[in-house]
């Protein structure tokens, strides 16, 4: 009879433990999904702002006058963005 009590108690409390060890891991994965969520969220948000800002308006480049020294030759620019302008001199 003795043994009979002895492994009920021992059933008992491994049932017990088993089940703040399912808490506890329901507490860890609710973290978890909220956790989640938030990223989630977060990576939607940055997405729409860039996309947003895709649209926006760009001002364009400033146009530079450059003149040259020699009267009788090519004039080649490459300007800040690398566009390379080709003209010729005018006659000052």
């Amino acid at each position: 009879m003795e043994n009979n009590n002895l492994a009920l108690e021992v059933l008992q409390q491994m049932k017990e433990e088993h089940t703040l060890e399912c808490v506890r891991l329901h507490q860890i994965i609710k973290k978890l999904i909220i956790a989640l969520l938030i990223v989630i969220a977060l990576f939607i948000g940055t997405n729409i702002f860039w996309i947003i800002k895709s649209y926006e308006p760009v001002e364009s480049g400033t146009e530079e006058r450059i003149e040259q020294d020699n009267k009788d030759g090519q004039n080649n620019y490459i300007g800040n963005n690398g566009e390379i302008n080709n003209g010729e001199t005018s006659n000052n």
